[in-house]
């Protein structure tokens, strides 16, 4: 019977590695509303360097106001990098964002940014 739950419990662990190391590191900051259109989408790509960590930051300026942001890890299998907001966003005209990847390996991510299109009025 101990060994049977022991067992179950390692089977257990093992399945949660399994799904956590698969995933991908995807990041949406705000909410998409009705009437919104995609302001901009722009691929980020880095090749990954022998034993480094590759640091991006670039930032991302659009003629309307931003409503949500979506950036989207193209490498599925957990080794892929991390983003994150570190300045602008929802509410603004740019944001800024950090991409960094895992030890040795490259950054590739999709951004979205949808948000109200910004109208002069023409005189």
């Amino acid at each position: 019977m101990e060994s049977k739950k022991c067992l179950s419990i390692l089977a257990l662990v093992v399945a949660l590695a399994v799904i956590s190391c698969a995933q991908s590191h995807n990041i949406t900051v705000g909410t998409k509303y009705f009437g919104d259109k995609l302001l901009l989408q722009e691929k980020i790509y880095r090749k990954s360097e022998f034993l480094r960590k590759i640091v991006i930051e670039k930032t991302f300026k659009v003629d309307g106001f931003i409503s949500q942001i979506v950036a989207e890890d193209q490498k599925t299998n957990g080794n892929g990098a991390y983003a994150s907001v570190i300045g602008g966003g929802p509410g603004q005209r740019e944001v800024t964002m950090k991409f960094k990847s895992q030890r040795g390996h490259s950054i590739k991510f999709v951004v979205k940014i949808y948000g109200q299109e910004y109208f002069t009025q023409k005189k």
